[in-house]
């Protein structure tokens, strides 16, 4: 009975240090993470911000910091304008016309386009707003913003443009060389002596 007893209550006394060390489990779970989250008291941040160089995530309520690096903001500067001198070096880069009150069209990007369909729609937009190379304008139906390289302006009325590019036309005279002034270029091989084909009988003289 006695040994029965010893074992009992060495089955109990286990019960109890299995529940115990579940316990302190549990309760001591997540003490990395709130010891990684609280600030430390000589550098004034947490292990983690200091070893990953951010501010740990958790469920703390916190104030959101804006980050404003004169350093990486001058380096985002200097690398845009680099790309805008690059994109203006091109040689069919022109400087556009368009000005608010303009009347234009918008170039199609429907997926549905078919060949027979004009590169432009048909409907016509005023243009309200200009800022930059971003165009807003707007008709009866709906207000877009789009880059000023899809828009076209409609053609006057009064045919003003017309009559511009007719002026100018004229006042361009066409330069036509003198034929006598134009030399052929010298061949670079003496040209061959051609003579007549003989024919079946003929004599050779």
């Amino acid at each position: 009975m006695a040994r029965s007893s010893d074992s009992r209550d060495d089955k109990e006394g286990g019960q109890d240090g299995d529940s115990t060390a579940q316990e302190l489990e549990r309760r001591y779970a997540s003490f990395p993470q709130k010891r990684q989250s609280n600030s430390s008291h000589n550098d004034k941040s947490s292990p983690a911000t200091a070893l990953f160089g951010r501010a740990l995530k958790t469920k703390l309520p916190e104030l959101k910091k804006t980050l404003h690096d004169p350093a990486v903001e001058g380096n985002d500067r200097k690398a845009k304008s680099r790309m805008k001198r690059y994109a203006d070096s091109k040689t069919y880069v022109q400087p556009s016309t368009i000005q608010e009150g303009d009347t234009v069209f918008v170039k199609r990007y429907d997926s549905k386009q078919r060949k027979r369909d004009t590169p432009y729609r048909p409907d016509s937009y005023v243009v309200v707003q200009k800022k930059g190379s971003m165009v807003t304008a707007r008709n009866n139906n709906a207000t877009i913003t789009r880059n000023s390289s899809c828009f076209k302006k409609a053609p006057s009325d009064n045919g003003g443009d017309e009559e511009a590019s007719d002026g100018e036309d004229a006042g361009q005279q066409e330069y036509k060389p003198d034929a006598a002034a134009v030399e052929a270029p010298e061949s670079r091989y003496p040209r061959r002596v051609r003579k007549r084909p003989t024919r079946y009988g003929e004599q050779f003289h």
